[in-house]
This record gives C-alpha cells, structure tokens and sequence, in this order.
C-alpha cells in the first residue's frame, strides 16, 4: 500500500504563470495553476484518503497579485484570494514569515476562509501561551495508517517583521517545541511528519555550517536532536532538497509552484491490519511542463484583469534619459536613476535621508 505526501511552499501568490513584467504573458515555468494539474493527476490515478496536501506558507505576499489584493482589502478580492488557495484542496497549511507581512487583521480575514487545517505549534499567544490561530498538531488515519503531522513556523520573525504587525505573539524555537510534541505524538501513531516554515543551517552532505545558526534556519538541529520524526517538509530558503538527513526524509520545493514536493510511503498491513512502513521515497516534481488548471485559470481571472490594469496606472513621468552604461561608476558617483530609486524608497518609509 502507498501514502502520497505533496507540499508546496513559498508560492507567494503566483496563481498564474507570469511575473507580470509584460502584460498578459503566461508562460512562465511556475504557478499554482500548474501544480493543481499535477495533484488532479495523482488524485485520479490514487484513492483519496490515501493522498495528503499540505502548504508550508508564505502564500499572502510575493506576486503582483497578491499586492494588489493586500492593497485592496475588498471583501470580494480577499474572498477570491483564499478561493484561489481553497480550490487547490490542500488538506493542511502552515503560516510563513511574510503572511505576516501585512499585519493580523488581514491574514485573519483570509485564514476565515480557508478550508484547510492551519497547523501552528510555535506561535503562541503571550497571553494565554497557546496557538494564536489553528491547532499544534492532527493525527488523521489514512488506509490504516495512523499519522501526526504537526505544523511549525520559523522563530525569527520578530526580527524581521513590523511589530505592529505580531502583537502580543511568541515566537518559540521550532526545535524546543517539537522535542515535546514528537516525544508526546510518537508512541501514539505509525508516521510522524512536520510541515516547517523553516530551512537548513548546515550543509546536509557535510554538514558543516552555511550560515550563523541564529535559529531562522534549525531544520538541521531538528533532524539531528529530534528523535522520532519520519518525513521532514520544509519550506522557506527557496531550495530545491528531496534528501534523507539523519534517516529522516526531508523535502524543500523550490519556491512560486515551480516544484512540488512529493514523499511516498509504502506499507504493509499484517493479518492484524498493523501497519509496517516498508519504504519513504522523496523526490521534487518539476511543474514548468504542466498545462494550466482551467479551474484555477477561471477563478483568477477577474484579480488578475484588476491587478494588470492596477499595474498599467500612470504614477509619473520623467524628462530625460535615466539610463547608465558603466554600473561600477555608477556605484562610486551615483546616477540620476539610483537617485530616483533611493528618494522612491525614502518616500515610501517616510525617512527624510539616509542614516
């Protein structure tokens, strides 16, 4: 018998195959329209309870898209956005660090519409010291497989984010909570699996350090220090890793639904109905020659006549040629276009000159 497990991350909106540079162009090697194709293939070639979707977040921010929408807080535009991520059928999502970008009250009326399970064991309420949205784990049964996934976010976020943007919330080590977590959930199921807004800190061949383990990254420390976890579902570093590290299965699907993650677990059932896992296979599915999901296409369609239009709005003009043929001059005497870029950027933060 076979459990198929797919994950996407860091999707940051890119529902259609475009960068929205040039307008109506959809040919990009990318899109949520693609990997909805692909999970329709292995939904009809498998029986459903024995397939698991998950998203391991950061899908609020990142395309034109879903600017536009965050620009435009209509009850019709967020309802469409979460219709967007609803009609993918995933089963379970987890919250990344840029869904936060846009403050709570926003990523609340977006998760009010949402149909899959958020799963959040590492972002508590000071307050009350529990989950401030979704619940820390689930344990579903699948063909007689009992399984516990549990959902974690990156700790880093308070030293990124505006803090209006995360009051009254706690970012714990996502190493510290599963310690406990898998040590309560193991003796209890037949497959552990976690869904990680988070990525690696050390190489996972050598496993030397590849940056400062400042606890953005802990997803090596987890393999390592975390007894009990089968299959480990990252997300965050944009990377594309279908590995094994310390005999946990890991998985990272790139980023924009340019891969899927997908991990197939084969077991037995004995005369009892026991389960045997007999084997945990990873590996990333490359979406770029998936047709569009004419569903997903249709229930776009509308967001994006708005945000190419939004996008084509005169906000200025200019007089005179801001190009520049020699970039290291310009690095050392500045240009009229980097000038303009900058009082852009001060503008926008409010911030009269460069500190």
């Amino acid at each position: 018998m076979k459990l198929t497990i797919l994950e996407t991350s860091d999707t940051h909106g890119f529902v259609l195959p475009t960068n929205y540079v040039t307008e109506n162009e959809t040919s990009e090697p990318y899109s949520l329209a693609r990997v909805a194709t692909y999970f329709r293939q292995v939904e009809e070639a498998n029986a459903s309870e024995t397939i698991i979707k998950i998203d391991a977040g950061d899908f609020l921010q990142g395309s034109a898209l879903a600017n536009y929408v965050s620009k435009h807080q209509s009850t019709a535009n967020i309802n469409e956005y979460a219709e967007l991520y609803n009609a993918m059928g995933y089963d379970f999502g987890v919250l990344g660090n840029h869904d936060f970008n846009f403050g709570l009250d926003y990523q609340r009326q977006i998760l009010e519409q949402t149909t899959r399970l958020m799963l959040n064991a590492n972002i508590l309420k000071k307050s009350t010291n529990l989950p401030f949205i979704g619940q820390p784990y689930k344990i579903i049964e699948r063909s007689g497989l009992k399984i516990a996934l549990i959902g974690v976010t990156t700790q880093h976020i308070p030293h990124w984010e505006d803090v209006k943007h995360i009051p009254d919330l706690k970012f714990v080590s996502a190493q510290e909570v599963l310690a406990k977590t898998v040590a309560e959930l193991r003796p209890q199921v037949d497959l552990v699996v976690v869904a990680y807004h988070g990525g690696f800190e050390r190489d996972l061949v050598t496993n030397e350090p590849t940056e400062k383990y400042t606890g953005e990254n802990e997803g090596w420390h987890i393999a390592q220090n975390v007894p009990g976890i089968d299959i480990l579902l990252t997300g965050h570093q944009h990377r594309k890793i279908a590995s094994t590290l310390n005999g946990v299965t890991v998985v990272q699907p790139g980023y924009q639904g340019a891969e899927i993650g997908q991990v197939e677990v084969e077991f037995e059932l004995n005369d009892e109905q026991k389960p045997t896992i007999t084997k945990i296979t990873p590996s990333l599915v490359d979406t770029k020659d998936f047709a569009l999901n004419p569903q997903i296409v249709a229930k776009a369609n509308r967001l994006n006549t708005e945000t190419e239009e939004w996008l084509n709005q005169v906000i200025g003009s200019v007089d005179h040629d801001l190009t520049f043929a020699n970039a290291s001059e310009a690095r050392i005497n500045g240009t009229d276009y980097l000038n303009f870029i900058h009082q852009v950027q001060l503008a926008e933060t409010d911030r009269k000159s460069v500190v």
